[in-house]
């Protein structure tokens, strides 16, 4: 194997270097000196990436889908439709989405035979990007949907999708009279979602209304930007999905909500189990979060 071979499996299968520079020479069948400089040379390109931060990207999304369309013999309450009833499946209609301190909102649309493969193919390229997606009801709705009009089409969608559904933070951690996002944006002080009735959706299902398709989209970009909002808000109140500070090379007592490692011990909190925990707040977002010992111990070393 060449020495760019051996870097490249050697950056993608990390665990091979624990087992010594001389069984990876006999493995790649190269030289002991020509393994320790890939070596050290693939660790100093990883502190190199540390040093500069790993930036982390989140997503913000919403998806509006279309009805059914399906065979009935007459309307009324309680009525029965079989699988086998329905004419056209629902879809994905469009996608909207915005990158987290970023001000533009990008958005996808269904082509003009209402087919969304290619909005699947093209959003799923976002999707791969991002370290972290936010969606109110996004673990039940959006993404259940996007995984299902995948597998319809045969579109490959990853099986681990780390995410934070503010629906579930509001509904675990607040008392709100809704959880719905229009009522939590509204009290919150950000205004309300934009108005919609059925025959926006009508109009672009039944007589493909380029105007109504724009007013979607719009009113799918729309809350996006409320979810942001709403997501900044609520953020410094709910225990974060993902450690920022540890995403971006830093020890595990750093921030976990903004990643900073100004950090302050508050006090000691002891589990059911008496484990020792150590309370800890960000000098810089006021976020305050509990960590073990041992990374408490890493942060007293550096103090």
């Amino acid at each position: 194997m060449k020495r760019k071979d051996i870097k490249e499996f050697l950056e993608e299968n990390r665990g091979y270097i624990k087992w010594g520079k001389g069984k990876l020479a006999d493995k790649f069948k190269s030289t002991y000196k020509e393994i320790d400089g890939i070596i050290r040379e693939i660790h100093f390109e990883i502190k190199e990436l540390d040093e500069k931060g790993n930036d982390f990207k989140r997503m913000f999304f919403d998806i509006e889908t279309s009805y059914n369309i399906v065979k009935a013999w007459r309307a009324g309450y309680n009525l029965n439709i079989n699988p086998g009833d329905i004419i056209h499946e629902r879809a994905v209609i469009c996608v909207s989405w915005k990158w987290e301190g970023e001000d533009k909102v990008y958005n996808l649309k269904w082509d003009d035979n209402q087919c969304d493969k290619q909005l699947l193919i093209d959003f799923n390229k976002q999707l791969e990007m991002a370290d972290e997606i936010v969606a109110h009801n996004g673990d039940r709705f959006d993404i259940k949907w996007l995984r299902t009009r995948c597998l319809m089409h045969g579109i490959p969608f990853r099986t681990y999708i780390k995410s934070l559904d503010t629906l579930r933070k509001v509904k675990s951690m607040f008392n709100f009279q809704s959880n719905k996002l229009d009522y939590i944006a509204s009290v919150l002080g950000f205004g309300h979602k934009l108005p919609t009735g059925m025959k926006l959706w009508d109009d672009i299902i039944l007589h493909k209304s380029k105007e109504a398709m724009t007013k979607m989209v719009e009113y799918c970009d729309h809350d996006v930007v409320l979810l942001e909002d709403v997501y900044n808000k609520l953020k410094d109140y709910i225990k974060p999905n993902t450690h920022v500070g540890v995403h971006k090379g830093k020890e595990k007592h750093s921030c976990p909500q903004c990643g900073t490692g100004d950090v302050k011990y508050i006090k000691n909190t002891v589990t059911a189990a008496g484990t020792i925990k150590r309370h800890m707040e960000c000098t810089e977002c006021s976020a305050d979060y509990v960590i073990p010992n041992t990374a408490f111990k890493k942060f007293i070393k550096g103090h």
